[in-house]
């Protein structure tokens, strides 16, 4: 009898760890998913204001001027970047103070989070 109080005190504890590694599983799967929507909605809105700038011909003034305008989000930093030279400005600035120089301070260093950019 003690044997199988044991043995199955066993299966109820397997049980239940696979049940709680299912649902982490579960859960991360749906952040990941929430997490892919925010980023296709956010490059959504960043094609559409690329599309914008360049049909209406916008110097970098314009573009930062129409960006700064069309941003609903005070918490979403904007920036245009040359992808040659890594010089970028950003919209979340006022004017006067849009050059930044996040992309050129780590253009030269070889850490994995350069990679996607050159």
């Amino acid at each position: 009898m003690l044997t199988a109080a044991w043995i199955y005190s066993r299966y109820i504890s397997r049980t239940q760890t696979q049940s709680k590694e299912a649902d982490f599983i579960r859960t991360v799967e749906s952040m990941k998913q929430v997490s892919q929507n925010y980023l296709d909605g956010e490059r959504g809105y960043v094609k559409n204001w690329s599309a914008y700038i360049s049909s209406n011909h916008m110097d970098m003034e314009e573009a930062l001027d129409f960006l700064r305008t069309i941003n609903t989000n005070e918490k979403r930093f904007i920036h245009i970047v040359d992808m040659d030279t890594y010089e970028a400005y950003s919209a979340y600035y006022p004017k006067g103070e849009e050059k930044i120089d996040t992309y050129v301070r780590y253009k030269d260093t070889n850490i994995e989070a350069d990679l996607p950019f050159g």
